[in-house]
Protein backbone atom coordinates (compact mmCIF):
# COMPACT_ATOMS: atom_id res chain seq x y z
CA UNK A 1 0.00 0.00 0.00
CA UNK A 2 1.28 3.33 -1.42
CA UNK A 3 0.07 6.26 0.48
CA UNK A 4 0.76 10.08 -0.49
CA UNK A 5 0.29 11.26 3.20
CA UNK A 6 2.70 13.23 5.52
CA UNK A 7 3.89 12.51 8.83
CA UNK A 8 3.38 13.87 12.20
CA UNK A 9 4.28 13.33 15.62
CA UNK A 10 2.89 13.30 18.54
CA UNK A 11 4.41 12.84 21.66
CA UNK A 12 2.30 11.48 25.27
CA UNK A 13 3.01 12.10 28.92
CA UNK A 14 1.22 10.11 31.81
CA UNK A 15 0.03 11.85 34.77
CA UNK A 16 2.53 10.48 37.14
CA UNK A 17 5.38 9.50 34.79
CA UNK A 18 6.67 12.01 32.80
CA UNK A 19 7.59 9.88 29.75
CA UNK A 20 7.51 11.21 26.55
CA UNK A 21 5.44 8.98 23.71
CA UNK A 22 6.22 10.63 20.43
CA UNK A 23 4.05 9.68 18.03
CA UNK A 24 3.93 10.47 14.03
CA UNK A 25 1.05 11.28 12.81
CA UNK A 26 -0.59 10.18 9.54
CA UNK A 27 -4.59 10.38 9.02
CA UNK A 28 -6.44 8.26 6.62
CA UNK A 29 -9.35 10.85 7.43
CA UNK A 30 -9.53 13.42 4.05
CA UNK A 31 -10.13 16.63 5.84
CA UNK A 32 -10.60 19.13 3.74
CA UNK A 33 -13.20 18.90 0.90
CA UNK A 34 -15.83 18.27 3.64
CA UNK A 35 -14.88 21.00 5.51
CA UNK A 36 -15.50 23.78 2.29
CA UNK A 37 -16.14 21.80 -0.68
CA UNK A 38 -19.59 23.74 -0.92
CA UNK A 39 -17.71 26.90 -0.19
CA UNK A 40 -14.29 26.36 -2.37
CA UNK A 41 -16.59 26.06 -5.86
CA UNK A 42 -15.26 28.74 -8.23
CA UNK A 43 -16.77 29.56 -11.57
CA UNK A 44 -13.97 30.31 -14.25
CA UNK A 45 -14.66 33.97 -16.06
CA UNK A 46 -12.43 35.19 -18.53
CA UNK A 47 -10.59 38.16 -17.41
CA UNK A 48 -11.85 41.59 -18.57
CA UNK A 49 -10.26 44.34 -20.46
CA UNK A 50 -9.49 46.29 -17.28
CA UNK A 51 -8.11 43.18 -15.66
CA UNK A 52 -5.47 42.60 -18.27
CA UNK A 53 -4.67 46.39 -18.52
CA UNK A 54 -4.15 46.61 -14.00
CA UNK A 55 -2.52 43.07 -14.16
CA UNK A 56 0.15 44.62 -16.89
CA UNK A 57 0.67 47.85 -15.00
CA UNK A 58 1.25 45.72 -11.72
CA UNK A 59 4.03 43.51 -13.25
CA UNK A 60 5.48 46.32 -14.86
CA UNK A 61 5.59 48.01 -11.41
CA UNK A 62 7.12 45.18 -9.70
CA UNK A 63 9.54 43.97 -12.16
CA UNK A 64 10.86 47.12 -12.22
CA UNK A 65 11.15 47.49 -7.98
CA UNK A 66 12.74 43.87 -8.77
CA UNK A 67 14.83 45.14 -11.29
CA UNK A 68 16.22 47.64 -9.03
CA UNK A 69 16.55 45.23 -5.81
CA UNK A 70 13.92 46.98 -3.71
CA UNK A 71 12.41 43.31 -4.27
CA UNK A 72 14.20 40.67 -2.25
CA UNK A 73 12.85 36.90 -2.94
CA UNK A 74 11.30 36.98 0.54
CA UNK A 75 9.12 40.05 -0.75
CA UNK A 76 8.06 38.24 -4.07
CA UNK A 77 7.45 34.80 -1.77
CA UNK A 78 5.08 36.43 0.94
CA UNK A 79 3.27 38.02 -2.12
CA UNK A 80 3.06 34.42 -4.16
CA UNK A 81 1.66 32.78 -1.22
CA UNK A 82 -1.51 35.65 -0.78
CA UNK A 83 -1.91 35.09 -4.71
CA UNK A 84 -2.33 31.56 -3.76
CA UNK A 85 -4.87 32.35 -1.42
CA UNK A 86 -6.94 34.65 -4.20
CA UNK A 87 -5.78 37.67 -2.40
CA UNK A 88 -3.52 40.40 -3.80
CA UNK A 89 -1.40 42.81 -1.61
CA UNK A 90 1.71 44.86 -1.63
CA UNK A 91 4.96 42.45 -1.53
CA UNK A 92 6.02 44.93 1.46
CA UNK A 93 3.41 43.46 3.86
CA UNK A 94 5.13 41.10 5.79
CA UNK A 95 7.65 43.20 6.73
CA UNK A 96 5.64 44.90 9.20
CA UNK A 97 6.35 48.86 9.08
CA UNK A 98 10.33 48.02 8.39
CA UNK A 99 10.49 49.71 5.04
CA UNK A 100 12.92 52.88 3.56
CA UNK A 101 11.31 56.18 2.34
CA UNK A 102 11.59 54.85 -1.08
CA UNK A 103 9.95 51.31 -0.22
CA UNK A 104 7.29 52.92 1.87
CA UNK A 105 6.61 55.04 -0.93
CA UNK A 106 5.90 52.08 -3.75
CA UNK A 107 4.10 50.03 -0.99
CA UNK A 108 1.27 52.82 -0.85
CA UNK A 109 1.01 53.23 -4.56
CA UNK A 110 0.80 49.19 -4.80
CA UNK A 111 -1.37 49.31 -1.50
CA UNK A 112 -3.83 51.68 -3.36
CA UNK A 113 -4.16 50.32 -6.94
CA UNK A 114 -4.96 46.68 -5.16
CA UNK A 115 -7.59 47.99 -3.73
CA UNK A 116 -8.92 50.01 -6.14
CA UNK A 117 -8.76 47.53 -9.12
CA UNK A 118 -9.16 43.79 -9.94
CA UNK A 119 -6.55 41.65 -11.77
CA UNK A 120 -6.01 38.58 -13.42
CA UNK A 121 -4.80 36.86 -10.55
CA UNK A 122 -3.92 33.38 -12.31
CA UNK A 123 -1.58 35.16 -14.62
CA UNK A 124 0.18 36.92 -11.72
CA UNK A 125 0.59 33.98 -10.49
CA UNK A 126 2.21 32.18 -13.06
CA UNK A 127 4.75 35.74 -13.49
CA UNK A 128 5.67 35.47 -10.15
CA UNK A 129 6.31 31.76 -10.00
CA UNK A 130 8.38 32.27 -13.21
CA UNK A 131 10.63 34.85 -12.02
CA UNK A 132 10.80 33.00 -8.54
CA UNK A 133 12.22 30.09 -10.73
CA UNK A 134 14.53 31.47 -12.53
CA UNK A 135 15.56 33.29 -9.16
CA UNK A 136 16.21 29.94 -7.52
CA UNK A 137 17.84 28.42 -10.90
CA UNK A 138 20.93 31.37 -10.56
CA UNK A 139 20.92 31.56 -6.94
CA UNK A 140 21.64 28.10 -6.07
CA UNK A 141 24.65 25.52 -6.21
CA UNK A 142 24.09 22.57 -7.37
CA UNK A 143 24.35 19.92 -4.79
CA UNK A 144 24.79 22.14 -1.22
CA UNK A 145 26.49 19.80 1.31
CA UNK A 146 24.19 18.74 4.34
CA UNK A 147 26.33 20.89 6.61
CA UNK A 148 25.33 24.08 5.25
CA UNK A 149 21.64 23.23 5.45
CA UNK A 150 20.77 22.21 9.18
CA UNK A 151 20.16 25.55 10.17
CA UNK A 152 17.93 26.49 7.76
CA UNK A 153 14.82 24.59 8.27
CA UNK A 154 12.09 23.70 10.54
CA UNK A 155 12.77 21.78 13.86
CA UNK A 156 10.43 19.02 15.56
CA UNK A 157 8.32 21.09 17.77
CA UNK A 158 5.64 19.76 20.26
CA UNK A 159 2.40 21.01 21.59
CA UNK A 160 0.48 19.51 24.57
CA UNK A 161 -2.92 18.21 24.70
CA UNK A 162 -3.89 17.56 28.41
CA UNK A 163 -5.97 14.98 30.04
CA UNK A 164 -8.29 17.50 31.06
CA UNK A 165 -9.29 18.61 27.50
CA UNK A 166 -10.61 15.08 26.72
CA UNK A 167 -12.50 15.25 29.42
CA UNK A 168 -14.11 18.49 28.97
CA UNK A 169 -15.54 17.02 25.69
CA UNK A 170 -16.80 13.54 26.76
CA UNK A 171 -19.67 14.04 23.43
CA UNK A 172 -16.58 13.07 21.58
CA UNK A 173 -14.03 11.18 22.46
CA UNK A 174 -14.04 7.29 24.28
CA UNK A 175 -12.88 6.08 26.93
CA UNK A 176 -9.77 5.21 25.05
CA UNK A 177 -7.82 8.73 25.34
CA UNK A 178 -7.74 9.61 29.46
CA UNK A 179 -3.67 10.55 29.25
CA UNK A 180 -1.74 13.24 28.58
CA UNK A 181 0.28 13.56 25.34
CA UNK A 182 1.69 15.87 23.03
CA UNK A 183 1.70 16.40 19.63
CA UNK A 184 3.54 18.22 16.52
CA UNK A 185 2.72 21.35 15.69
CA UNK A 186 2.76 20.67 11.77
CA UNK A 187 3.43 17.81 9.39
CA UNK A 188 6.90 15.58 9.21
CA UNK A 189 8.45 17.87 6.70
CA UNK A 190 10.75 16.47 3.50
CA UNK A 191 13.87 17.52 5.19
CA UNK A 192 13.13 16.08 8.32
CA UNK A 193 12.97 12.49 7.13
CA UNK A 194 15.96 13.22 4.80
CA UNK A 195 18.03 14.48 8.13
CA UNK A 196 16.78 11.00 9.44
CA UNK A 197 17.35 8.54 6.35
CA UNK A 198 19.65 10.82 3.49
CA UNK A 199 16.60 10.09 1.42
CA UNK A 200 13.09 11.66 0.19
CA UNK A 201 9.98 9.50 -0.86
CA UNK A 202 8.85 12.55 -1.75
CA UNK A 203 6.16 13.12 -4.82
CA UNK A 204 6.44 16.41 -5.03
CA UNK A 205 9.87 17.32 -4.83
CA UNK A 206 10.09 20.02 -7.55
CA UNK A 207 9.13 23.51 -6.97
CA UNK A 208 10.40 27.25 -7.27
CA UNK A 209 11.68 26.41 -3.62
CA UNK A 210 13.32 22.68 -4.28
CA UNK A 211 16.94 21.90 -3.10
CA UNK A 212 19.54 19.57 -4.17
CA UNK A 213 21.39 17.97 -1.20
CA UNK A 214 24.51 16.10 -1.96
CA UNK A 215 25.62 12.90 -0.20
CA UNK A 216 28.25 10.73 0.17
CA UNK A 217 26.10 8.50 -2.24
CA UNK A 218 24.20 10.50 -4.48
CA UNK A 219 22.20 14.20 -4.88
CA UNK A 220 18.60 13.94 -3.50
CA UNK A 221 15.77 16.77 -4.28
CA UNK A 222 13.48 18.17 -2.38
CA UNK A 223 11.20 20.85 -0.72
CA UNK A 224 12.59 20.79 2.25
CA UNK A 225 9.55 22.32 4.53
CA UNK A 226 6.64 20.70 2.39
CA UNK A 227 5.36 17.30 4.36
CA UNK A 228 7.24 14.66 3.17
CA UNK A 229 4.91 12.19 1.62
CA UNK A 230 4.33 9.02 -0.86
CA UNK A 231 5.43 6.60 1.82
CA UNK A 232 4.16 3.25 2.79
CA UNK A 233 2.93 2.42 6.39
CA UNK A 234 5.63 -0.02 7.21
CA UNK A 235 8.25 2.50 5.82
CA UNK A 236 6.35 5.49 8.72
CA UNK A 237 6.62 2.66 10.95
CA UNK A 238 10.41 1.88 10.69
CA UNK A 239 11.16 5.93 10.39
CA UNK A 240 9.44 6.11 13.85
CA UNK A 241 11.37 3.57 15.42
CA UNK A 242 14.80 4.96 13.77
CA UNK A 243 13.60 8.94 15.56
CA UNK A 244 13.03 7.41 19.00
CA UNK A 245 16.49 5.36 19.37
CA UNK A 246 18.05 8.64 17.71
CA UNK A 247 16.84 10.26 20.51
CA UNK A 248 17.52 7.70 23.14
CA UNK A 249 13.88 6.30 23.49
CA UNK A 250 12.65 2.83 23.56
CA UNK A 251 11.02 1.89 20.19
CA UNK A 252 7.60 1.88 20.02
CA UNK A 253 6.81 -0.73 17.39
CA UNK A 254 8.22 -4.31 17.76
CA UNK A 255 9.21 -5.16 14.20
CA UNK A 256 11.61 -7.98 14.14
CA UNK A 257 9.19 -11.05 12.88
CA UNK A 258 8.12 -9.44 10.28
CA UNK A 259 9.28 -10.36 6.89
CA UNK A 260 10.01 -6.97 4.53
CA UNK A 261 10.78 -6.02 1.03
CA UNK A 262 12.00 -2.47 -0.16
CA UNK A 263 13.65 0.09 1.82
CA UNK A 264 12.14 2.02 4.36
CA UNK A 265 14.17 5.28 3.60
CA UNK A 266 12.98 5.51 0.06
CA UNK A 267 9.22 4.79 1.49
CA UNK A 268 8.96 1.60 -0.60
CA UNK A 269 8.74 -0.86 2.77
CA UNK A 270 6.31 -3.67 2.15
CA UNK A 271 5.09 -6.67 3.96
CA UNK A 272 2.82 -9.11 3.13
CA UNK A 273 1.90 -9.36 7.28
CA UNK A 274 -1.24 -7.82 8.09
CA UNK A 275 -1.73 -4.95 10.49
CA UNK A 276 -2.61 -6.87 13.29
CA UNK A 277 1.18 -8.56 13.30
CA UNK A 278 2.12 -4.95 15.00
CA UNK A 279 3.43 -4.94 18.59
CA UNK A 280 3.67 -2.28 21.18
CA UNK A 281 7.36 -1.86 22.70
CA UNK A 282 5.61 -1.70 26.04
CA UNK A 283 5.24 -3.72 29.56
CA UNK A 284 1.39 -3.98 29.16
CA UNK A 285 1.69 -4.31 25.50
CA UNK A 286 -0.76 -1.11 24.98
CA UNK A 287 0.51 1.88 22.71
CA UNK A 288 -0.25 4.58 24.88
CA UNK A 289 2.52 2.85 27.07
CA UNK A 290 5.31 3.04 25.08
CA UNK A 291 8.21 5.05 25.32
CA UNK A 292 9.46 5.70 21.44
CA UNK A 293 7.61 7.60 18.56
CA UNK A 294 4.43 6.39 17.15
CA UNK A 295 1.62 6.72 15.11
CA UNK A 296 -1.33 8.16 17.11
CA UNK A 297 -4.66 6.30 17.45
CA UNK A 298 -7.50 8.12 15.69
CA UNK A 299 -9.71 8.76 19.07
CA UNK A 300 -6.62 10.68 19.97
CA UNK A 301 -6.79 12.73 16.51
CA UNK A 302 -10.28 13.59 16.65
CA UNK A 303 -9.33 15.62 19.81
CA UNK A 304 -7.13 17.91 16.85
CA UNK A 305 -9.58 17.87 14.38
CA UNK A 306 -12.80 18.85 16.53
CA UNK A 307 -11.15 21.26 18.24
CA UNK A 308 -9.39 22.87 14.57
CA UNK A 309 -13.12 22.61 13.56
CA UNK A 310 -14.47 24.31 16.37
CA UNK A 311 -11.49 27.84 15.67
CA UNK A 312 -12.21 27.36 11.90
CA UNK A 313 -16.22 27.73 12.44
CA UNK A 314 -15.73 30.84 15.34
CA UNK A 315 -12.97 32.71 12.42
CA UNK A 316 -15.41 32.17 9.43
CA UNK A 317 -18.20 34.49 11.47
CA UNK A 318 -15.33 37.54 11.49
CA UNK A 319 -13.53 38.55 8.43
CA UNK A 320 -11.28 35.38 8.15
CA UNK A 321 -11.75 32.84 5.50
CA UNK A 322 -10.94 28.85 5.43
CA UNK A 323 -8.17 29.38 3.08
CA UNK A 324 -6.30 31.53 5.66
CA UNK A 325 -5.69 28.56 7.30
CA UNK A 326 -6.15 25.21 5.31
CA UNK A 327 -4.15 24.64 2.01
CA UNK A 328 -7.87 22.96 -0.11
CA UNK A 329 -7.78 21.94 -3.75
CA UNK A 330 -9.71 24.65 -4.48
CA UNK A 331 -6.74 27.32 -4.56
CA UNK A 332 -3.26 24.92 -3.58
CA UNK A 333 -3.23 23.63 -7.43
CA UNK A 334 -2.98 20.18 -6.41
CA UNK A 335 1.02 20.17 -4.97
CA UNK A 336 1.74 20.40 -1.66
CA UNK A 337 2.55 23.47 0.24
CA UNK A 338 5.30 24.48 2.73
CA UNK A 339 4.10 23.70 6.47
CA UNK A 340 3.70 26.82 8.80
CA UNK A 341 3.12 28.91 6.06
CA UNK A 342 -0.48 29.72 6.68
CA UNK A 343 -2.25 31.35 9.69
CA UNK A 344 -1.96 29.29 12.24
CA UNK A 345 -4.86 27.02 13.95
CA UNK A 346 -5.10 27.86 17.37
CA UNK A 347 -6.16 24.63 19.74
CA UNK A 348 -5.71 24.92 23.85
CA UNK A 349 -3.82 27.99 23.29
CA UNK A 350 -1.09 26.88 21.07
CA UNK A 351 -0.35 27.13 17.40
CA UNK A 352 -1.23 24.03 15.04
CA UNK A 353 -0.54 24.56 10.66
CA UNK A 354 -1.99 21.98 8.63
CA UNK A 355 -3.46 19.95 10.69
CA UNK A 356 -6.10 20.04 7.75
CA UNK A 357 -5.34 20.31 4.01
CA UNK A 358 -2.15 20.27 2.44
CA UNK A 359 -2.16 16.80 2.47
CA UNK A 360 -3.73 13.58 4.27
CA UNK A 361 -3.10 11.89 7.75
CA UNK A 362 -3.68 8.72 8.98
CA UNK A 363 -3.93 7.15 12.20
CA UNK A 364 -2.98 3.82 13.68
Amino acid sequence: MQLKKPAWLLRSHHLYKFSMHLISLLTLILTSPTLASDKCTQIFTPPQPQEVKATSQIMYHLDMMWAKGLLTSDDLKAFYRNLQKQKITSPFQHRHNKLSKLELKHHQTLLQNTETQSFDLKKLRQWTEALLSEFHKTSKRKGIPLSELTQEFKDFHFNSVLKKFSLMNKEVFSQDVRYNFEIMSSPVTQFQWFNLTMSNPSHFNEGWDSTTIKTHRKQIRLQPNHPVENATLWSILVFANQLSELHGLKPAYILDHIQFKGRASDGTLTSTEDLSAIKFNSTDGHLKNTEGYRLPTLEEYKIILSQAQNFIEKSEQSTTDLTDFAWLKSHSDSITHPVEELEPIHIYLQNFYDPIGNTWELTL
